[in-house]
């Protein structure tokens, strides 16, 4: 499982923490803080695109040694410092993703 952000929702963040005078320096977390599993993200990408198949395949058996575990995360500091939350949930992420690839392409194409 992982945490998805969309790219606005981190630059609207950059913003909202760059206007605070009194910033200390401070590491602070950014996500959606949700996490959500690959095969999910999967069907909504194919949803979404309506193309494409799942294919499942098992894990490599040295998975866990290559790949860090499930990974959400804790965004209440920034939310609760910087009064910042991410605004695009992840189907509407990849719903806007997929329309400026399918922009690109066309205007590529023309």
């Amino acid at each position: 499982m992982r945490d998805y952000i969309y790219v606005e929702d981190i630059a609207e963040a950059c913003v909202a923490v760059s206007n605070y005078v009194d910033n200390d320096g401070r590491s602070l977390n950014l996500g959606s803080g949700i996490s959500t599993k690959l095969i999910d993200v999967s069907r909504l990408i194919v949803g979404i695109c309506d193309a494409g198949e799942m294919v499942h395949s098992d894990w490599p058996k040295e998975y866990s040694k290559i790949e860090p575990r499930d990974y959400f995360a804790d965004i209440s500091e920034i939310c609760r410092l910087y009064e910042w939350r991410p605004k695009t949930s992840l189907k509407e992420g990849i719903r806007r993703t997929v329309e400026v690839i399918r922009e690109f392409k066309n205007a590529k194409d023309s």
